[in-house]
Protein backbone atom coordinates (compact mmCIF):
# COMPACT_ATOMS: atom_id res chain seq x y z
CA UNK A 1 0.00 0.00 0.00
CA UNK A 2 2.84 2.44 0.78
CA UNK A 3 4.20 2.24 -2.77
CA UNK A 4 0.72 3.02 -4.09
CA UNK A 5 0.50 6.08 -1.81
CA UNK A 6 4.00 7.24 -2.83
CA UNK A 7 3.01 7.06 -6.51
CA UNK A 8 0.01 9.31 -5.87
CA UNK A 9 1.52 11.87 -3.47
CA UNK A 10 5.16 11.85 -4.58
CA UNK A 11 8.28 11.52 -2.48
CA UNK A 12 8.19 14.89 -0.72
CA UNK A 13 5.32 17.15 0.35
CA UNK A 14 4.91 20.85 -0.26
CA UNK A 15 4.91 23.18 2.73
CA UNK A 16 3.14 26.41 3.64
CA UNK A 17 3.87 28.44 6.77
CA UNK A 18 0.89 29.28 8.98
CA UNK A 19 1.35 31.13 12.28
CA UNK A 20 5.05 30.22 12.31
CA UNK A 21 4.53 26.50 11.64
CA UNK A 22 5.01 24.52 8.45
CA UNK A 23 1.99 22.57 7.27
CA UNK A 24 2.57 19.79 4.76
CA UNK A 25 0.30 19.44 1.77
CA UNK A 26 0.06 17.68 -1.56
CA UNK A 27 -1.52 19.19 -4.63
CA UNK A 28 -2.52 17.71 -7.95
CA UNK A 29 -3.97 19.70 -10.82
CA UNK A 30 -4.61 19.27 -14.54
CA UNK A 31 -3.62 22.11 -16.91
CA UNK A 32 -7.16 23.55 -16.94
CA UNK A 33 -8.92 22.52 -13.69
CA UNK A 34 -12.71 22.66 -13.45
CA UNK A 35 -12.42 23.96 -9.87
CA UNK A 36 -10.70 23.20 -6.58
CA UNK A 37 -11.33 20.41 -4.09
CA UNK A 38 -9.88 20.68 -0.58
CA UNK A 39 -9.82 17.28 1.10
CA UNK A 40 -10.38 17.69 4.85
CA UNK A 41 -9.46 14.89 7.19
CA UNK A 42 -9.89 14.33 10.92
CA UNK A 43 -7.42 16.15 13.16
CA UNK A 44 -5.32 13.05 13.82
CA UNK A 45 -5.46 11.65 10.27
CA UNK A 46 -2.77 12.16 7.63
CA UNK A 47 -3.40 13.44 4.13
CA UNK A 48 -2.47 9.98 2.82
CA UNK A 49 -5.92 8.70 3.79
CA UNK A 50 -7.22 10.38 0.64
CA UNK A 51 -4.86 8.63 -1.77
CA UNK A 52 -7.58 6.96 -3.88
CA UNK A 53 -9.78 10.05 -4.10
CA UNK A 54 -6.78 12.38 -4.54
CA UNK A 55 -5.65 10.70 -7.76
CA UNK A 56 -9.17 10.49 -9.19
CA UNK A 57 -10.24 14.07 -8.35
CA UNK A 58 -6.85 15.37 -9.53
CA UNK A 59 -7.66 14.32 -13.10
CA UNK A 60 -10.20 17.15 -13.47
CA UNK A 61 -9.83 19.42 -10.41
CA UNK A 62 -7.09 21.19 -8.50
CA UNK A 63 -7.02 18.83 -5.52
CA UNK A 64 -5.32 19.60 -2.20
CA UNK A 65 -4.83 17.35 0.83
CA UNK A 66 -2.93 18.54 3.92
CA UNK A 67 -1.66 17.38 7.28
CA UNK A 68 -2.89 19.35 10.29
CA UNK A 69 -0.24 20.56 12.74
CA UNK A 70 1.27 17.79 14.85
CA UNK A 71 0.30 15.21 12.19
CA UNK A 72 2.25 13.56 9.39
CA UNK A 73 4.87 15.83 7.82
CA UNK A 74 3.60 19.07 9.41
CA UNK A 75 5.49 20.73 12.26
CA UNK A 76 5.00 19.56 15.81
CA UNK A 77 3.98 22.19 18.34
CA UNK A 78 4.97 22.44 21.98
CA UNK A 79 1.96 24.52 23.02
CA UNK A 80 -1.66 23.52 23.58
CA UNK A 81 -4.14 23.31 20.74
CA UNK A 82 -6.17 26.39 21.62
CA UNK A 83 -8.10 28.76 19.34
CA UNK A 84 -5.23 31.30 19.05
CA UNK A 85 -2.80 28.57 17.92
CA UNK A 86 -5.09 26.78 15.47
CA UNK A 87 -4.12 27.20 11.82
CA UNK A 88 -6.22 29.68 9.92
CA UNK A 89 -8.82 28.11 7.68
CA UNK A 90 -8.62 27.92 4.85
CA UNK A 91 -4.85 27.60 4.75
CA UNK A 92 -3.07 30.05 2.41
CA UNK A 93 -2.50 27.40 -0.26
CA UNK A 94 -6.26 27.44 -0.92
CA UNK A 95 -6.22 30.96 -2.31
CA UNK A 96 -6.52 31.36 -6.03
CA UNK A 97 -3.28 31.74 -7.94
CA UNK A 98 -5.12 33.44 -10.81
Amino acid sequence: MFSEIAKVFGATPNFVEVSGRKLAYSELSPPAPKGTILLLNGLSAKRFGWYKQFAEFGKNYRTIAFDHRDVGDSDLAADDYTPPTKPTMPPPFCTSSA
